[in-house]
């Protein structure tokens, strides 16, 4: 028994006894009201139960993000304010790892039953999170709640939100790989910049290496490098897709890697170091490709499009962007996404995903992509804004985004082979991509050696876990 009822009933006692006192006074005068006094007590006892009302207070939601240093942590943070702004039944706990991986760390707190109710995350990781019960299935909360559809989206990036007819993540961004050059470089030679269209029939890969070999001069430390991009080998889809390769086919049931064109792909990618030399080995990048570039010992390097917000303050440097080259099959490049999943543990998945939808929507592309570089807009209304095309930042003023949105308006991007056993097959293919690139071995040795492991690995996937387009 609840000491407030025990309070309540007091008082309903003392009230009772001075009622029969009212009475017996009331009688002695020759008069009787007793409806008086009845009504007297009937007030203060609502008074009471109007006072035993708790006030309620804001639903919290634990939010955990991939960004726990600056500029990306502040976005996250003003995201944050202007949502509980407008939601101030709705509290956001944030919490980030430094240190640890992140998306590993989800998996643990998964085991634990101690999910976050929201994360961000990289696409790649969904399928491998679905088949975990990780992630909560959005689609009844988006088709009732959000006020978007999929014509506000760029059709590839719409697409691998879903699995199997079911909607599991908000995307936010891509990071997309287009060519960056020293203007200085080009200027010195005389040679003409790369073009910033997609469709020009004269913009090769034969043409890159061409120019690659005439900004290639010097020796030791000093060397200034024609061409240069990551060693992982994801960016060598690029080439294997204009070419006319594959990696795996469409199904992702079987490897394509013995493909003509994707053997002249990788062949192609390790003679620009082996035969060629125009792009450094690692021990001739002992500084990194970022100061390489800045310092003009760079000409060319193909990264994702947020680089330029990285060597936008270095002094005296001149660059711009480009398109990728293309081959006999067209141009295209890839375009990695990041969103937003609510906890499949959740308690208040509403609120989680009103949260969610906030920070992956027009307000949160619009601070994280438009006002930080984090990527592409993956709304076409956001990355259509003046603020993406070109931003008003000091260092990149002369930045014209265009070229970057083509990519999605003229399909020069495909789905990366990204199924379950993605983790695998990347270790898988790293561990023999460094051998090729080292000149180990040639592309023909490398696929042919490859080919039969990832068909293995592909068709071991549950038949349920098949049927992602991929990221």
């Amino acid at each position: 028994m609840s000491s407030k009822r025990m309070s309540r009933r007091g008082f309903l006692r003392i009230g009772a006894a001075f009622a029969g006192a009212g009475v017996l006074s009331a009688c002695a005068a020759g008069t009787a009201a007793p409806q008086v006094v009845k009504e007297t007590v009937v007030v203060k006892e609502t008074v009471v139960v109007e006072k035993e009302k708790a006030p309620e207070g804001p639903i919290f939601i634990v939010f955990a993000t991939q960004y726990s240093g600056p500029p990306m942590n502040a976005g996250d943070d003003e995201i944050i304010a202007l949502f509980e702004q407008e939601h101030p039944d709705i509290a956001i706990k944030k919490t980030t790892w430094p240190g640890q991986n992140f998306h590993d760390k989800l998996r643990l707190l998964a085991t634990a039953g101690d999910l976050p109710d929201v994360f961000n995350m990289e696409t790649k990781q969904l399928i491998d999170m679905v088949s975990r019960n990780m992630i909560l299935d959005i689609t009844e909360l988006f088709n009732t709640e959000a006020n978007l559809k999929q014509e506000d989206y760029f059709e590839s990036e719409w697409d691998k939100q879903w699995f199997q007819g079911k909607m599991y993540l908000l995307s936010l961004d891509t990071q997309d790989v287009i060519l960056y050059y020293n203007k200085d470089l080009f200027d010195k030679k005389g040679i003409p910049y790369p073009p910033k269209t997609w469709d020009d029939p004269d913009w090769t890969y034969d043409r890159l290496l061409e120019i690659a070999l005439q900004l290639t001069e010097g020796e030791g430390p000093e060397r200034i490098w024609g061409y240069d991009t990551s060693r992982w080998w994801v960016y060598t889809y690029p080439i294997v897709w204009s070419f006319g390769g594959l990696i795996t086919d469409e199904a992702r049931t079987q490897s394509r890697l013995t493909m003509p064109e994707t053997i002249e792909a990788f062949q192609f990618r390790s003679d620009l170091i082996n035969k060629y030399r125009v792009t450094p080995t690692p021990a001739e990048q002992t500084e990194g490709a970022e100061t390489q570039f800045t310092s003009g010992r760079l000409a060319m390097r193909a990264v994702w499009n947020p680089w330029m917000w990285f060597i936008k303050d270095a002094p005296d440097l001149h660059f711009d962007i480009a398109a990728m080259p293309r081959g006999r099959a067209g141009a295209y490049t890839r375009t990695p996404q990041d969103g937003f999943a609510i906890g499949s543990q959740t308690k208040h998945p509403k609120e989680a995903f009103m949260f969610a939808l906030f920070a992956a929507g027009p307000t949160g592309q619009e601070i994280m992509d438009n006002k930080l570089g984090l990527g592409t807009p993956t709304l076409k209304a956001v990355a259509e804004l003046d603020s993406f095309i070109h931003p008003p930042v000091k260092g990149l003023e002369h930045i014209d985004q265009t070229l970057v949105l083509d990519i999605f308006r003229g399909g020069h991007t495909k789905h990366q082979d990204v199924t379950i056993k993605w983790p695998e097959m990347d270790k898988m293919i790293q561990a023999e991509m460094d051998v090729l690139l080292d000149g180990k071995q040639t592309a023909e040795e490398f696929c042919k050696k490859l080919d039969p492991q990832i068909t293995e690995l592909l068709q071991s996937i549950p038949e349920e876990l098949r049927g992602w387009v991929g990221d």
